[in-house]
């Protein structure tokens, strides 16, 4: 982990995807002569960035640099503070839109990067963290959430129902 996390500070400030990122390391662990057993492929390249408190997710199995302990306790409490929300399923698109001012103080590119750092170190009761970047607030479910909500909303057209809830929730129609 720590070598991984050496090498994404060198290499990583800006999103890598695995592929590129495996080449790099495996060079310079070839050029360093260290062990064989320090060479990474996309297992080991998946497993440390989702346990590291340093490197936060992008899009596509992407990931970046970005030091989470350095986030003070102000800007995670505000960042628990976005989640004031009715049950539901949401994006963190949405709160990543809203919240565009917050998230370049942050560092925050995308709503992916939003989604891991909520994943890895905010914890809120009722709140899950479910497939990036969709998470749950209350105890439902999204095929029960949407059903739900779309019957509130009858009668509705599917594509009036798909740009409402893109709108509302953040959830996009694909």
């Amino acid at each position: 982990l720590a070598l991984f996390e050496h090498l994404v500070f060198n290499f990583g400030e800006v999103a890598v995807q695995p592929d590129e990122f495996i080449e790099i390391a495996n060079e310079y662990v070839t050029n360093k002569e260290f062990s064989e057993y320090l060479m990474f492929d996309k297992n080991s390249i998946n497993g440390l960035a989702d346990r590291s408190n340093r490197v936060i997710r992008t899009n596509r199995y992407g990931f970046r640099y970005y030091n989470l302990n350095n986030l003070e306790t102000h800007e995670i409490n505000h960042l628990k503070q976005l989640l004031n929300l009715e049950p539901g399923i949401y994006s963190t698109a949405k709160l990543f839109k809203e919240n565009i001012e917050l998230m370049n103080e942050l560092n925050i590119h995308s709503e992916h990067e939003l989604h891991n750092i909520y994943k890895k170190i905010i914890v809120v009761p009722g709140v899950e963290y479910t497939r990036m970047p969709e998470f749950s607030v209350g105890d439902v479910s999204k095929e029960e959430f949407m059903t739900l909500l779309f019957n509130e909303l009858a009668p509705i057209l599917v594509d009036d129902f798909v740009t409402y809830v893109e709108k509302e929730y953040g959830l996009k129609s694909s």
